[in-house]
């Protein structure tokens, strides 16, 4: 099971090119405004259910929520961050990032209730490119080689 105070997941969805889905980061995003990074988000709490939603659960729902895509999650996560928050309102909690390979199963892009621009992009362009996150550069890298072994 993992633990940390606070999760948040990240989903790279696939075209039939193998162009990888990207969002622009809103202009109040900390640090990185302006870049783009795969869809997700922070795992929210379910209170008719009394938990936090698991992270596959987090990937699915930031990814509809921000693309209006319908996704499926493929495989096992990867860990993207791990560590203590320095400083700010969640100094000295836990924090973790998760990346996920998705496969689009439905919904039409365009149409998430938390619309983001997207574009579809090269992996080899998110592996160097200052446009994206570091984020987004650590997951392409890793979620890229999950890939090439399924």
């Amino acid at each position: 099971m993992l633990t940390a105070d606070i999760i948040s997941v990240r989903v790279a969805l696939l075209n039939e090119e193998g162009d990888l889905l990207t969002v622009l980061r809103p202009n109040d995003a900390d640090g990185h405004r302006n870049q783009e990074e795969f869809p997700g988000g922070k795992r929210d709490w379910l209170p008719e259910q009394q938990r936090f939603e698991t992270p596959e659960e987090a990937a699915v729902r930031e990814a509809g929520e921000e693309t209006g895509l319908e996704v499926t999650i493929m495989g096992d996560p990867v860990e993207l961050a791990n560590y203590i928050i320095p400083d700010g309102k969640h100094r000295g909690k836990s924090y973790l990032s998760l990346g996920f390979l998705g496969r689009i199963t439905g919904g039409q892009l365009g149409t998430g209730s938390e619309q983001l621009p997207t574009a579809w992009r090269k992996r080899a362009d998110l592996l160097s490119s200052p446009r994206y996150t570091p984020v987004t550069q650590q997951a392409a890298k890793l979620l890229c080689a999950q890939l090439a072994t399924m």
